[in-house]
């Protein structure tokens, strides 16, 4: 598999799987349909979510600042590609990841913005991530042969109106043994 893992893991299997949030993460973002509409609100609260941008049907992406076009996934509404393509991702293992970028926002080990459906997500691994193992924010892509372990949160969490298929899904969940706010989540 192709590896993204901090830069401490020695590949050994001696890098402890309570080791998370030691790098980001992968996001990949598209231009298929998603339900963000520029009056959402922020769970629990009057306040803006901070996914809006404005413009109905395009989202900033979770944990990314928004001064930078490349943090924005989805079309305005009824400009939407779902059979957007954002490439092949296969054979990938992601350990370690979710960065704590500030307070109750950290990235997820795969992020996906309104990926389409023509994208191939395929045999992708995420482990001791600080976040949610894998995350799907509207969008139509398809996902295959999912493994996700020894995560803090969610292993696989979605909104924002994804309509995709997700297929063959393995979790492991497990004894975080560290205590305190690091046992392992939901």
């Amino acid at each position: 598999p192709i590896i993204f893992t901090s830069t401490a893991d020695g590949l050994d299997g001696n890098y402890a799987v309570t080791n998370r949030g030691k790098w980001g993460g992968l996001i990949i973002l598209g231009r298929a349909f998603n339900n963000v509409r520029s009056t959402d609100l922020r769970d629990g609260g009057p306040s803006p979510s901070t996914s809006i941008t404005g413009t109905d049907g395009v989202g900033l992406i979770e944990g990314l600042a928004s001064g930078d076009s490349r943090h924005f996934y989805g079309m305005p509404v009824g400009q939407e590609m779902n059979n957007d393509n954002s490439g092949v991702l296969r054979h990938v293992s992601l350990r370690h990841g979710g960065e704590l970028l500030g307070t109750a926002n950290e990235i997820n080990g795969l992020t996906l913005g309104s990926v389409g459906s023509g994208t191939t997500i395929e045999h992708i691994e995420v482990t001791s991530n600080l976040d949610d193992a894998f995350e799907f924010f509207g969008g139509t892509v398809n996902a295959k042969y999912l493994i996700a372990m020894h995560c803090d949160d969610d292993y696989i969490d979605y909104d924002q109106g994804y309509t995709g298929k997700i297929q063959f899904f393995y979790g492991l969940q497990g004894p975080d043994n560290s205590g305190g706010a690091l046992n392992q989540g939901d």
